[in-house]
């Protein structure tokens, strides 16, 4: 008996850890490099804090590595980013962001 709630348990850490991993797009609202913070507003017009650490991965549209991160040119309000992220402490990390094509128009 002991067993099962144990793996009742950890399937039950595992499948929450899952809902906290997420995927944010949306325009870039502002940046504070002293906080190492930046606000993201989507398409529902919700606004989301996230935090960038020093393994947070910048990126073109293309994929390729920005070395120069959250100070780079490339990075400034009203450019579209999609971010990827976790919930660490209460607040969503990010672990990634990756600059967004413009749409041509047409």
């Amino acid at each position: 008996m002991r067993r099962v709630t144990v793996c009742a348990v950890a399937a039950l850490l595992v499948f929450t850890g899952g809902l906290l991993a997420g995927e944010i797009q949306g325009k870039i609202k502002s940046i504070d490099t002293g906080k190492q913070t930046v606000t993201i507003t989507t398409a529902d017009a919700k606004d989301h804090v996230i935090t960038v650490s020093k393994d947070t991965q910048f990126l073109t549209a293309e994929g390729q590595q920005l070395k120069e991160g959250l100070k780079d040119k490339h990075f400034k309000e009203g450019v579209n980013v999609n971010v990827k992220c976790e919930t660490k402490q209460g607040k969503e990390t990010c672990t990634s962001m990756q600059l967004v094509k413009a749409k041509k128009a047409g």
